[in-house]
């Protein structure tokens, strides 16, 4: 396992992310210019909300490709710490690191690399904090808590993780699998102080909702707590929660939420409990709470 990084922590290094920034490389013909980026270091905020495939993922490649017909030198800094400096000797290899935060799946350093490419390979009109601020690149709510598993849990570097990032458990896991991970808390009484917890959207029946394949507007959620946030008796729990979220501004935010009620309900014939919680919106939202072992 990765040295531990509370899943706020994680949210974080989207929040304060450090991207190395070369010198524009762009052919007259590339892209259309305007903005010249800083060159070094630079501290951008990366918290977009981004659901689904961005069609500027390819267009962006289109100009960015070309440049890998000989070996290409990126500068990264990871999570952990440090900078590091990577060679890619193909278009092929680094296309599956850069092509991640485009469709709501990228680690940190994901989101680095992508931007710098960007801003390296093309001629610009778009300032780096609007590039993060609209929707080119940004995470989705399994991107980031199968992310966080993945990164911290399970321990895998960055460069690891792309090769892995559509594999189970990791960004792409459904709602349902996300869920099971974690022991099934069944009653608001086995929610402990310390406990980091995973909370995933349900009917009032308790039957989680997934996205469907092939069905448009499909979708569903899911959540993570910071562990030492649950305060209150049940009934009037409040406990931080970190998520990716179309609601209150498509932001990857973290947000007090208050458990106000608990419902009994039995699910493919086993017992279990839906939590209804109050996050802001007109209406509480029901969800089933699976404990993660950390």
């Amino acid at each position: 396992m990765a040295a531990y990084m509370t899943p706020l922590n994680f949210a974080k290094k989207f929040f304060e992310l450090d991207v190395f920034l070369y010198e524009q490389e762009a052919t007259a013909s590339t892209g259309s210019g305007g903005y010249v980026p800083p060159t070094g270091w630079k501290r951008l905020r990366a918290d977009n909300y981004r659901l689904g495939h961005s069609q500027w993922r390819d267009l962006f490649w289109r100009d960015i490709a070309p440049h890998f017909n000989k070996p290409v030198k990126a500068t990264v800094r990871p999570i952990s710490g440090g900078d590091e400096e990577i060679e890619f000797r193909s278009a092929h290899e680094a296309f599956r690191h850069y092509r991640l935060p485009f469709v709501g799946k990228g680690s940190p350093e994901h989101v680095q690399l992508a931007t710098q490419l960007v801003y390296r390979f093309r001629k610009v009109s778009t300032s780096l904090e609007d590039f993060m601020a609209k929707d080119f690149v940004g995470l989705d709510c399994n991107g980031f808590v199968g992310g966080y598993y993945q990164r911290i849990l399970q321990g895998l570097d960055w460069k690891a993780a792309a090769t892995q990032a559509d594999r189970d458990p990791g960004p792409t896991t459904l709602m349902d699998d996300l869920h099971a991970l974690g022991a099934d808390v069944k009653d608001p009484r086995q929610l402990e102080t310390n406990g980091t917890y995973i909370f995933v959207w349900c009917d009032d029946d308790g039957k989680i909702i997934n996205p469907q394949k092939g069905v448009a507007n499909s979708y569903g959620h899911v959540m993570i707590t910071e562990p030492r946030t649950l305060k209150g008796s049940p009934g009037a729990q409040t406990i931080q929660v970190v998520e990716a979220t179309g609601s209150g501004g498509r932001k990857l935010r973290s947000k007090d939420y208050t458990i106000k009620s608990v419902k009994r309900v039995t699910v493919n014939h086993r017992e279990t409990a839906v939590f209804f919680v109050n996050r802001g919106d007109p209406k509480l939202m029901p969800v089933r709470i699976s404990r993660l072992k950390i």
